[in-house]
Formats: structure tokens, sequence, C-alpha cells
């Protein structure tokens, strides 16, 4: 997060509420000035931890918050973003259920400000060729497993001020993941 408080509230809100057992939430925060930390403070008692401190870009802060990440499965957000009710419980069944699958990503429901459901992203079932020409998995509904990310160094490429997501999908793929749509 970097100066967008009036979101962190309901982010940290769809997280607390998920209501799953060993969740580990960690804020990056790269040091804003708009009364982020007091929000992130607010929450201090759900967080595993959290930091607010100047960094290079947000794949740097990303890069922050997974060197510490301990889960079998991983997944960021953006200030911005929210889960579902249960979304957590939903995608730990079913990486239980396929012990072959690397990542799991999911259907998008876009909201305005206030929260108002303002559009749908129903997607489709995963391809590798499509990946090559279009980064169609929102980064908000992707979930994989640690084993994954380990696989392809353990970080995003820093260099990229944009597209660093798409990079991220391509080299999963790269590296034979197994991905599959939880159609949620």
């Amino acid at each position: 997060s970097l100066n967008q408080g009036r979101f962190l509230p309901a982010c940290l809100n769809s997280l607390v509420s998920q209501d799953y057992p060993n969740l580990e939430i960690i804020v990056v925060d790269g040091g804003s000035t708009d009364g982020s930390q007091a929000v992130i403070r607010s929450f201090e008692s759900e967080l595993s931890s959290w930091v607010s401190e100047a960094d290079t870009g947000q794949s740097n802060a990303i890069n922050k918050g997974m060197a510490i990440a301990t889960g079998e499965i991983l997944c960021w957000l953006n200030a911005d973003d929210c889960l579902m009710p249960g979304t957590l419980k939903s995608v730990a069944l079913a990486f239980d259920r396929a012990p072959n699958v690397e990542a799991i990503y999911g259907h998008r429901i876009l909201i305005d400000t206030t929260g108002k459901d303002i559009g749908k992203w129903i997607l489709p079932y995963h391809s590798d060729a499509v990946l090559t020409y279009v980064d169609f998995i929102p980064q908000e509904t992707l979930f994989w497993r640690a084993s994954l990310w380990e696989s392809i160094g353990a970080k995003l490429d820093e260099s990229l001020d944009f597209a660093l997501y798409w990079d991220l999908l391509c080299r999963f793929r790269d590296a034979g993941a197994n991905f599959t749509l939880l159609p949620k």
C-alpha cells in the first residue's frame, strides 16, 4: 500500500472476517503520508506483521512481504482489493482436493469506492497459450502453492514497474505450473 488509507479498512476487514485458521496477514506500506499507519495500527492485533517504510516500488514491497510469509498457500492483495466471504476456505479445499494443482484463480467482482457491485469478470478455464498474449487472470483472485513460488526464485522482478504480475504468471507457466479455475 502507498497512500491508499481510504481503501485499507475494507481490504483488511475482508481478510480478518474470513474465519480461516492460521491466516497470516502481512501488511507492507511504502511510508504513506495519508494516515494509512493509523488504519494499519487499528488492525494490529489481527496482523502477523506490518511495516511502513520507503521501498523502491510495488514489486519490492510485495517481495518484502513474501520474504517473511510462512504459509503453504500464498497470495497478495493490493490495498484496493477485497476477498469475498469464504474465499480462503474454498481455495484451501480446492487445493486439498487437487494436490497436483499449483495455482488457482477465480472470477472477479468489480466494486466502486462505496463497495457497490458494478460488474463481473466471468473467467475462462485456463489456457497456457492464451496467457502468452493476454493477462486474463485477475491478480487478486490468484492463489499459489509456496513450492511454486520457490521454484521460480521466490520473488517478483523488481525491474518491472508494469506487468509485474503478468510476468509472474508467465514464469509460473514456464515452470510447468498446473493452473485451474475455481468457478466462484
